[in-house]
């Protein structure tokens, strides 16, 4: 499990509390930013940790297109995050900034998530910054392993996806940029399959990697040269300044990822959810800690289901 590997966006609005300078900027402000990007690295070198923010993506590369160094975070402006607040006639108004955070990639150990967990506390969650969290915003987990394998990572998901969709809130589980697996594959076996009963998920799996885009699926297949080098889960909701809820997911993920390359599953038994979500956790070797998490979660959300 050591040799996976993650990744984080953050979709969220932030504000600076020390200033007013920025108030009258434009919605998506390249002057924020760079203040934004300026402060978080002064709070990583005086705390002597040695990752660093640069600003957008671009200049996370060199002029040929690869990707420079292994400690960079980016941030970049993001228009699909609404940052406008309604406030009481005496109240103050604040200026928050449409953003996308996202973490350089990072192997799945205890160092690595020691350096992740120290600029997300010292820097990110710092007292000179405030974060607005609502509907339009998103956090994108990446994934990957040297071992991985499409089509069995997409079946474990597909298959325990009921238990994954509960632990989320309704407008993660609805969005039109996080399709569920259950209604994209649902909607191929009536459209591409004329509803067929003789065609196994399996099958669906195999025709969707091969002719359709994971974009908008709450699972996307990130590619390089057509190959799939890893996955991004993008139904989860941001709750920025969690960093529990952030590192959790990544532990579910991996444990999920690690799973479906290591151990395999019979997806014709249907299982009512206390049995689907028991056989995850066995399958899955979730620790205790992890467990209660999920359970919590699924408890807050399932209300609605």
């Amino acid at each position: 499990m050591n040799e996976s590997r993650f990744g984080i966006e953050i979709e969220t609005c932030v504000k600076d509390v020390n200033t007013s300078e920025f108030d009258e900027e434009s919605d998506y402000s390249t002057k924020f930013s760079d203040h934004y990007v300026d402060n978080l690295n002064k709070i990583l070198k005086k705390n002597h940790i040695g990752d660093r923010f640069v600003n957008h993506f671009l200049a996370h590369k060199d002029k040929s297109g690869r990707f420079i160094g292994n400690t960079n975070w980016y941030i970049d402006n993001d228009d699909s995050v609404d940052c406008e607040v309604e406030y009481e006639d005496d109240k103050k108004k604040l200026k928050f900034f449409p953003i996308e955070m996202v973490t350089r990639v990072f192997d799945y150990d205890s160092d690595s998530i020691e350096i992740f967990e120290k600029v997300y506390r010292e820097a990110i969650m710092s007292d000179g910054f405030i974060y607005l969290d609502n509907q339009t915003q998103g956090l994108h987990i990446t994934i990957s392993h040297p071992l991985q394998n499409a089509e069995h990572f997409l079946k474990f998901f597909w298959y325990f996806e009921p238990f994954i969709m509960g632990c989320l809130p309704i407008f993660r589980r609805t969005s039109d940029y996080a399709v569920s697996l259950r209604k994209m594959f649902g909607r191929i076996r009536v459209k591409d399959f004329k509803g067929d009963p003789s065609i196994t998920i399996e099958d669906i799996i195999k025709y969707a990697i091969e002719k359709k885009s994971f974009d908008t699926s709450a699972v996307n297949l990130r590619k390089k040269n057509g190959e799939i080098y890893a996955f991004e889960i993008r139904v989860i909701n941001s709750n920025v300044g969690s960093y529990r809820h952030h590192i959790n997911w990544v532990h579910f993920l991996i444990h999920l990822l690690w799973a479906s390359i290591t151990k395999t599953i019979d997806v014709r038994v249907n299982l009512e959810m206390s049995a689907l979500s028991e056989k995850m956790f066995d399958l899955l070797e979730i620790p205790d800690n992890l467990k209660l998490f999920f359970m919590d979660l699924y408890r807050e959300h399932s209300k609605i289901l």
